[in-house]
């Protein structure tokens, strides 16, 4: 029987009948979703690694899934963070249809949507892959705002977010904000401001579903705190960005729902 990357079965992801509130992080790769994730995991929130988008790899090479079991610590939160590109149509998904085809209740979930300044982002992605297409970095980009657009059309909370917001803030002031805005307690933020970054593959409550280059773990076990970090960008890289309107478009509209949420000075 041959399986579809674009399928998930019964067992792929697996959640109680009271499923914990499910806080997903998504964007393009390369934006500071595991940044973000790891700063709910110093919460003692558990939090899931790209769990759907290793399943969909696992059956494109016919190898075994590893279930996502949503709320294995039965707390009343639980975090997943799932990102876009750069390569193949495996890394291209809509995780928020998936949750709710499975039948996860709609007032369980918090969406935050995350984009970085476009120029930042494909730097990023040349410097880890060595080649980058600009296409699937729009692409990535359309379906954050696709997941968006859903999540508000079906009454979902969403709360838009883009990295820079650490840039000109203070990162302990956007997390506060946040945890906030999310109804998390101020032990869990001072918890969150406290976690050791070196610690991450010891964290108890991260979970990975599969084996991330260990390049990606130094990185961000090397910044040693939830902060921001300028790239150097090509002038080609700069033009090639900036000769796609698009990009800047879904920039700024984040751009400008992550300022009124955190209600924070302008950013950037």
């Amino acid at each position: 029987m041959a399986f579809s990357v674009d399928r998930l079965y019964g067992g792929d992801i697996c959640f109680s009948l009271q499923p914990p509130k499910l806080i997903l992080i998504c964007g393009p790769c390369r934006v500071g979703t595991t940044a973000l994730s790891v700063v709910f995991a110093g919460a003692g929130i558990e939090a899931h690694m790209q769990p759907i988008k290793s399943a969909r790899r696992a059956r494109q090479t016919g190898e075994d899934v590893v279930s996502w079991n949503i709320g294995v610590k039965k707390e009343k939160f639980a975090v997943a963070k799932e990102t876009f590109g750069p390569h193949d149509q495996t890394e291209f998904f809509n995780p928020l249809e998936i949750l709710l085809n499975l039948g996860y209740p709609k007032d369980k979930l918090i969406l935050i949507p995350i984009v970085r300044d476009p120029t930042q982002t494909f730097s990023s992605w040349k410097e880890k892959w060595g080649v980058a297409k600009i296409n699937r970095l729009v692409r990535a980009y359309e379906l954050t705002v696709k997941i968006r657009n859903m999540a508000e059309q079906e009454g979902i909370f969403v709360f838009p977010y883009v990295h820079e917001a650490i840039k000109e803030n203070h990162s302990a002031a956007v997390v506060a904000m946040l945890f906030e805005k999310l109804g998390l307690s101020m032990r869990q933020l001072s918890l969150a401001l406290s976690v050791k970054w070196g610690e991450l593959k010891r964290i108890e409550n991260v979970f990975l579903y599969d084996a991330p280059p260990e390049k990606f773990i130094a990185d961000i076990e090397k910044r040693g705190r939830y902060e921001y970090r300028d790239r150097s960008v090509s002038e080609g890289d700069k033009r090639l960005v900036e000769s796609t309107p698009r990009l800047r478009a879904i920039y700024e509209a984040f751009y400008e729902s992550s300022e009124a949420n955190l209600s924070l000075k302008a950013m950037c």
